[in-house]
């Protein structure tokens, strides 16, 4: 689902000029693509708050989706399913370390908000990124 909404999200961009929604040609298309992202990350919530959420690659694929909707406590559940894939041999790049930092201000700095995510999970999330070995 990350790389279909990856390409939807380049898709609108293309065709509306900016990836501002307010300075995009029509509206209407952000908001649409926000509601799709909003739905599928509440039934990714709903599975993982049921814990009906059982092979490797159902935590990754619950982490790409719930990332995408931006919000901090989004962030921080996705890295504790990021760390659940990993413990159950996943290893599938997982590149959000940073990336959300440069388009999201939640009020905290990285620093802080990865140190509260290390205590949660006592792992730092920059160890989980990239080209897990």
């Amino acid at each position: 689902m990350h790389e279909h909404d990856q390409t939807r999200r380049r898709q609108i961009i293309e065709t509306q000029g900016s990836p501002k929604m307010d300075e995009a040609k029509d509206k209407t298309v952000f908001y649409e693509f926000k509601g799709e992202c909003e739905e599928r990350t509440r039934i990714a919530r709903f599975l993982i708050d049921n814990n009906a959420l059982k092979e490797k690659d159902d935590y990754y694929y619950a982490a790409t989706i719930i990332i995408n909707i931006g919000s901090l406590e989004n962030f921080k559940i996705a890295y504790k399913l990021i760390k659940k894939y990993r413990e159950m041999g996943g290893n599938k790049p997982w590149r959000f370390y940073d990336k959300y930092f440069k388009v999201q201000n939640w009020g905290k700095s990285k620093e802080e908000i990865y140190s509260e995510i290390e205590k949660e999970i006592d792992v730092h999330p920059s160890k989980l990124d990239k080209d897990y070995k």
